[in-house]
């Protein structure tokens, strides 16, 4: 015969004294708050910058597709681009950001540079990528050089 073992039970048991409360006309009434998060605003230059990441990241990809028809004049494209990726660095990239957008950045250049070879029989991704060099060239420039000042700077 097999014995059956006991376990001990080690659960203990609680019991909670539920207290019901009358309501009478001395008990003075429970405020109500309510909690409101204000953020704080956003500064202008992030606006700015933001802004022009955006319309940059919008020209780099619609100068793919206009540099595909003969005697497109991209002087305007490029100069937008460069301008806007001396605006994202400059305003758009934080302190805390520097270190993740220079291996972004880098990647990034590096890569299209690289894919140029690649995808040269495709005309179009061949220019996008082109534009994307454009645009974030000079950001990755400026914000490596932001980076070493600081780092020149630190006694």
């Amino acid at each position: 015969m097999a014995k059956a073992k006991k376990k001990n039970s080690t659960k203990k048991t609680t019991q909670k004294k539920v207290v019901k409360k009358s309501k009478t006309k001395t008990q003075p009434k429970k405020s109500t708050t309510i909690e409101i998060d204000i953020k704080p605003p956003v500064p202008k230059s992030t606006k700015v910058g933001s802004w022009a990441f955006i319309i940059g990241f919008i020209f780099a990809i619609g100068a793919g597709f206009i540099a595909i028809f003969p005697g497109a004049d991209l002087k305007v494209i490029n100069f937008a681009l460069i301008a806007c990726g001396i605006i994202i660095g400059f305003l758009n990239i934080r302190d805390h950001e520097t270190k993740d957008f220079m291996i972004a950045g880098a990647i990034l250049v590096l890569v299209s540079y690289l894919g140029l070879a690649t995808v040269s029989k495709v005309e179009f991704y061949k220019n996008i990528l082109f534009a994307l060099q454009t645009l974030f060239v000079p950001a990755t420039l400026i914000v490596a050089l932001r980076v070493l000042f600081v780092l020149g700077h630190r006694k």
